[in-house]
Order: structure tokens, then C-alpha cells, then sequence
């Protein structure tokens, strides 16, 4: 491997692990303000659900 690979994958774990990260803590923010869905005859999850999934994916 040469540096341009290293430095691919190293860009590649860190934006994995930054995503990770942000997951975790919109989802636990969108539990606190309440942002989440809850189980309905119409939905197929069985618990509340956070609804802000993809603000930690835009960031």
C-alpha cells in the first residue's frame, strides 16, 4: 500500500467513527426533547423510535 491508500482508509474509519458518535448522541438529545415515534398500529416498531437519525448523518 502506498500513502495515498493509508491516508484513504484512515479518512474512511474516522468519518465511520465520527458518524457513530453522532449517531448516538442526536439520538439520545431526540429522547430528550421528545422528537421520537411512538408504536402505533401503523408503524412496524415495537418501541419509541428518535426521529433525528439523518441530523447526524448531515453533520
Amino acid at each position: 500500500m502506498n500513502g495515498a491508500e493509508v491516508s484513504l482508509y484512515i479518512w474512511v474509519i474516522l468519518a465511520f467513527i465520527i458518524g457513530v458518535i453522532l449517531i448516538s448522541i442526536v439520538r439520545r438529545f431526540a429522547t430528550f426533547i421528545g422528537a421520537v415515534d411512538a408504536p402505533r398500529e401503523r408503524h412496524n416498531h415495537k418501541r419509541t423510535t428518535p426521529t433525528l437519525g439523518g441530523l447526524a448523518n448531515f453533520y
